[in-house]
């Protein structure tokens, strides 16, 4: 069950050009796929940098990802698109949920106390969402972002299922 791919697909088909026999011309997957790859291997230069905080180590992992063998059948092959799609849609998952963990472990190891603490439980929940709004609204919303782009790397390709044994090991 891969509705992402389908849809994919189907949406470069009804652009792709056709020859003068209406027979669909692939430039248009591989333009594609060439595309995709290029951008994921954006993607694991900003992660690695997210992670490592270095350039150096950053460019030498992309660098890898871009030019690996490993890389040439979904890169060459119309068919293989898929695996760059999911690739990029876990690849971005990956980044938002960096985003929220570290933000959330800095939240932890700060000596900022919660805004919350103070107040009486009636009064708590609705304050608590007053301040989830004004201070951490927005990486809540880098947690809600990597489930949406987990959720649809799982209905891309379903290797994207050990996606979250990866999280659990970076974090």
């Amino acid at each position: 069950y891969m509705p992402v791919t389908y849809y994919t697909w189907g949406a470069v088909a009804a652009v792709a050009p056709r020859d003068a026999r209406g027979v669909l011309q692939p430039i248009a997957f591989h333009l594609l796929s060439l595309l995709l790859h290029w951008f994921c291997s954006s993607l694991v230069f900003l992660l690695i940098l997210q992670l490592w905080k270095r350039p150096g180590p950053a460019l030498v992992g992309a660098l890898a990802f871009a030019v690996h063998p490993l890389q040439v059948e979904p890169v060459a092959w119309a068919s293989g698109m898929y695996t760059l799609l999911s690739t990029a849609l876990s690849l971005g998952a990956m980044m938002a949920y960096v985003a929220f963990a570290s933000w959330a472990m800095q939240m932890q190891t700060s000596n900022i106390q919660h805004p919350t603490s103070n107040i009486q439980q009636s009064e708590r929940s609705s304050s608590l969402q007053c301040w989830m709004f004004s201070v951490g609204c927005s990486m809540f919303a880098f947690f809600f972002l990597a489930t949406a782009l987990y959720l649809l790397a799982l209905l891309t390709k379903a290797a994207s299922v050990s996606l979250p044994l990866a999280a659990a090991s970076i974090d």
